[in-house]
């Protein structure tokens, strides 16, 4: 349809390579489907964009052509791969298979089956056994069961609580793992937590505390350095993205250069990567940062919109099993009903135009945004360190 408006010529077909990255993302799909469609979704992903497409204006439908087939899709078979190279990190650093498991505490960030997998891709027997793996996945879950026996003198499965809690005191290292980390909100979050746990169990002989993240980007693993400090923790991952998988808006860009960052994206084409920024904030304006459902995630950015993602990182990257809220909105985003229902009374006859079908459908893993407390937790636990010491020396 493109074509027959005369808006895209054939060089510039040829010159971006929409053809063959169309295709490859339609074969990658093809075998490795995107996990959050439904009976809704069309499986064919030129079907998607073409729905996608309808519903932006012609000005903008040559750079969200664009976009759409810059999508960085990255399948569950090389997720699967990471865990099993992550694990090899491990063992390479701390030695055999027998002697690390026996060794090892693994938590998650946001708990999502991930631990299961890892146990399962990498063969380690024994995930059930409680009395060689504790049953604490986060830190967030330890800062609750040492708060709770601390506090509850009488708490009918104290004994079982006790035993999860010596199962974490007692191992060398503490694993932290998660899948993506691309703003490291929740990532750095976690690690403090650790790293001030550590300090409160342990005078001497404290855990080795071993991060290992799946996909990770280069501004997290500069925040981790620079705030956290390399000393304190060993940082593993699989795959590093930096600036080359993201769109970044002007006012981020370097206050010196000014010029377009380093980019795989469009072949390197300054026009079409200003093109996909005004696009980008079409859609916010027009759709996420309309949408009351997002405004409070919108007022943790910077800017102040999403048009970028969360916290401006304005990811190409889509894994197949969720896409995450730091790529770009476009992509993921799906109208909700108050900001429909807002559409419904501005104009009852043009809300079907608003109901904008995306690509990538997200399954939202936080709809209340409400914080977990364990963070209050963990400060009431410092103020009583000395009665926590003693706790958990008989513990051990």
């Amino acid at each position: 349809k493109l074509l027959n408006r005369a808006h895209l010529s054939t060089d510039y077909i040829d010159k971006q390579n929409l053809i063959s990255k169309l295709n490859l993302l339609e074969l990658l799909q093809k075998y490795e489907r995107y996990n959050c469609l439904d009976s809704h979704y069309e499986s064919n992903y030129y079907k998607r964009i073409e729905k996608s497409l309808s519903f932006i204006p012609e000005e903008f439908q040559i750079a969200a052509l664009t976009l759409f087939a810059n999508a960085f899709y990255v399948g569950e078979s090389i997720l699967s791969d990471s865990l099993i190279y992550l694990y090899k990190e491990i063992e390479n650093q701390f030695g055999d298979k027998g002697n690390l498991n026996d060794s090892m505490h693994v938590f998650e960030v946001d708990p999502s089956g991930l631990i299961e997998s890892f146990f399962r891709t990498n063969k380690i027997g024994g995930r059930l056994d409680t009395s060689a793996f504790s049953r604490i996945k986060s830190p967030g879950e330890f800062i609750n069961a040492l708060s709770t026996y601390q506090s509850c003198e009488k708490l009918p499965n104290k004994d079982s609580l006790k035993d999860s809690i010596k199962g974490v005191l007692n191992k060398e290292n503490w694993i932290l793992l998660t899948d993506f980390s691309f703003s490291g909100t929740s990532l750095i979050s976690d690690i403090k937590k650790l790293l001030n746990l550590r300090t409160l169990c342990f005078e001497k002989n404290a855990p080795k505390i071993i991060v290992c993240v799946q996909i990770v980007s280069s501004k997290v693993l500069d925040r981790i350095e620079n705030e956290l400090g390399a000393d304190n923790l060993l940082v593993f991952y699989s795959q590093c993205y930096g600036d080359e998988l993201r769109v970044v808006p002007k006012c981020v860009w370097s206050d010196e250069s000014k010029k377009v960052p380093t980019c795989s994206l469009f072949e390197t084409d300054k026009t079409v990567y200003e093109e996909v920024l005004k696009l980008c904030e079409w859609f916010a304006e027009n759709y996420i940062d309309a949408d009351p459902d997002h405004e409070m995630t919108a007022s943790q950015s910077k800017l102040n919109t999403l048009a970028f993602g969360y916290k401006e990182c304005g990811f190409t990257v889509i894994p197949q099993r969720n896409a995450p809220s730091n790529s770009l909105p476009i992509f993921w985003y799906t109208p909700s009903e108050k900001f429909l229902s807002k559409k419904q009374k501005e104009d009852p006859t043009s809300v079907e135009k608003w109901r904008y079908v995306p690509p990538f459908p997200r399954t939202v893993s936080r709809i209340s945004q409400t914080t977990p407390g364990d963070g209050d937790l963990l400060e009431g636990l410092a103020k009583r360190e000395s009665e926590l010491r003693k706790m958990l020396s008989q513990i051990r």
